[in-house]
């Protein structure tokens, strides 16, 4: 099966996401902006390849630095915030998972044999001594 070939377009918005990702969740709209841009360059330069999106650009490293730059140090805390509840959300989510399953393998394997036994005693029946001589 054939790779599809990604555009030189796509390559580097990839490239930009790929270095904003582990930081900061991915403005959408930074990222249609700076497709517009690089639209915008194609339309006058057809011939463009990825090399040259890096000569007029800049790298895709440093056009994310430039949006974390821009980036307020307020937005930086929430976001950094949500990211820690987020996480912590997950971490008790994981834990009541597993604790509903650890409790349900213990109903099913070991409680089962503890169900109520009832037990009915009666008096013995009243032989005639008379027939045992």
């Amino acid at each position: 099966m054939k790779k599809k070939e990604t555009s030189p377009l796509q390559k580097y918005l990839d490239e930009v996401k790929n270095y904003l990702k582990p930081v900061i969740p991915v403005n959408r709209n930074f990222l249609h902006a700076l497709k517009q841009d690089l639209e915008e360059y194609l339309d006058t330069h057809p011939d463009s390849c990825f090399e040259d999106f890096i000569e007029y650009f800049g790298s895709p490293e440093s056009v994310a630095m430039q949006q974390l730059d821009e980036l307020e140090e307020k937005d930086i805390r929430q976001i950094a915030k949500r990211k820690k509840i987020r996480t912590l959300f997950l971490i008790l989510l994981l834990f009541f998972l597993l604790a509903s399953i650890g409790y349900i393998i213990y109903l099913s394997t070991f409680a089962q044999g503890t169900g109520t036994l009832t037990l009915e005693v009666s008096e013995p029946e009243y032989i005639d001594d008379s027939v045992l001589e």
